[in-house]
């Protein structure tokens, strides 16, 4: 796969950020549970900015995915996976670190379902001045509150540092709370609310973003699903 992306600050044409990236994953399947992995990818970003320069990110992943039911307790599924990460600034050394994440899942009272997620990532982000090393936890919830009616829940939860120093820390905090009940065969109704803070060290990106800023959203609307492609059988010969 390759990937272009670009963002541009309509008053500051400056701090522009680009980005490029491509990779290659091969898979196999050894057993009904473990999948054995091999990857490579490689993304540049630059963020048009004084004193920041040409980040390089290099992946090389091998490994195997587990993911399988959990022995001890039915209905239960766990999941694995590890990551290698190089990073380097134009100029500078390279840098490792080992990304990854856990997951577990439970399926409970026949539709409903509860799943968790911790991971650790490396990302890049425009308008911030470095990359983003995280950690972060999510959990989600959701099944049938009736026949017509669903209720879908999830938390997250992300802390990290920016840029390599570890000397500035960040946490961001969102949830959601969504419930859907349907009408007729195609339409539906839904509300929604949405919350979301985030604290950010002094100097951490280049537009005008407040250290502290938290938002509440709510929503109501109408969901319509409309069927692209119907195949119905020919009804049997009776003779």
């Amino acid at each position: 796969t390759l990937t272009r992306r670009e963002t541009r600050f309509l008053e500051h044409a400056e701090n522009n950020y680009s980005g490029w990236g491509g990779r290659g994953d091969f898979r196999r399947r050894v057993s009904r549970n473990a999948t054995l992995r091999f990857s490579y990818g490689r993304e540049e970003a630059r963020q048009r900015l004084l004193g920041s320069g040409l980040y390089v990110h290099e992946v090389i992943d091998a490994g195997v995915d587990l993911d399988r039911q959990n022995a001890l307790a039915r209905r239960t599924s766990q999941g694995f996976y590890t990551q290698s990460s190089m990073l380097r600034e134009s100029g500078g050394p390279r840098r490792y670190r080992l990304n990854g994440g856990v997951s577990l899942g439970r399926d409970f009272r026949r539709t409903w379902n509860m799943s968790l997620l911790v991971n650790r990532d490396t990302e890049f982000h425009p308008g911030f001045v470095a990359p983003l090393f995280s950690t972060g936890a999510g959990l989600t919830v959701g099944g049938m509150l009736a026949p017509r009616a669903e209720w879908t829940a999830n938390v997250v939860a992300r802390r990290g540092q920016i840029g390599f120093e570890g000397t500035n820390p960040y946490t961001a905090y969102s949830g959601t709370s969504r419930l859907s009940a349907g009408i007729t065969k195609h339409t539906g109704l839904y509300g929604q609310y949405t919350y979301y803070r985030y604290e950010l060290p002094p100097d951490a990106t280049i537009v005008d973003m407040l250290p502290q800023f938290g938002r509440q959203q709510r929503s109501v609307g109408v969901t319509l699903w409309l069927p692209i492609y119907t195949h119905v059988r020919a009804p049997r010969d009776p003779r």
